[in-house]
């Protein structure tokens, strides 16, 4: 009898590990690697969630997608080590300043992405803005001399039946505008 429950107790430890591994691998392929921040299949899993909910219940929600300016030529410029170090300061930067209810993600290699529930694109404009300032404002020259970077949003509050798509292509849309605009800006 004693054995057997050794061998249960033993089973049951085991389960308990594997269970938390599970956990945390789950959780691994949730989170980009480098920022730290969630990854595109967290924000579109959410994305998909938060969208359906705000239209069945007749509610506000908006998207920002952000995109650090030149990026390209900081890495030529600087190294890619210290493009790894811009990218993961804008992250910390951006987690500063959303909700805890907003969702922050790494949309691609430069790209962000900010899903806010029960706010309109004049109210996602103010806080993105203060993120805007906040990144241009961050004394860049510790990482590297004359490094300075800045970064442009496009926000979309579109709200049609259609899984979020016309909302991910106007902030796009938007964001194309802010770069063409002469970058370090959020267009609306």
């Amino acid at each position: 009898a004693q054995e057997l429950n050794n061998t249960y107790a033993e089973l049951k430890a085991s389960n308990e590990t594997i269970r938390a591994q599970a956990e945390a691998m789950q959780e691994l392929s949730l989170r980009d690697e480098l920022t730290g921040l969630h990854n595109r299949r967290y924000f579109n899993q959410q994305f998909r969630l938060m969208h359906h909910q705000a239209i069945r219940y007749q509610d506000s929600l908006a998207l920002a997608l952000g995109d650090i300016d030149n990026f390209k030529q900081i890495n030529d410029r600087f190294s890619h080590h210290i493009g790894d170090a811009v990218l993961k300061q804008v992250a910390v930067l951006m987690q500063k300043e959303i909700r805890e209810a907003d969702v922050l993600a790494r949309y691609g290699g430069e790209e962000f992405v900010i899903l806010m529930a029960h706010t309109d694109k004049r109210q996602a404009e103010g806080l993105i803005d203060r993120i805007r300032a906040k990144v241009e404002a961050w004394p860049w020259h510790q990482l590297a001399s004359e490094l300075h970077v800045t970064i442009s949003f496009g926000i979309s509050d579109k709200l049609d039946s259609d899984l979020g798509h016309s909302m991910l292509v106007e902030a796009d849309n938007r964001l194309y505008q802010a770069k063409d605009l002469g970058r370090n800006r959020v267009c609306v």
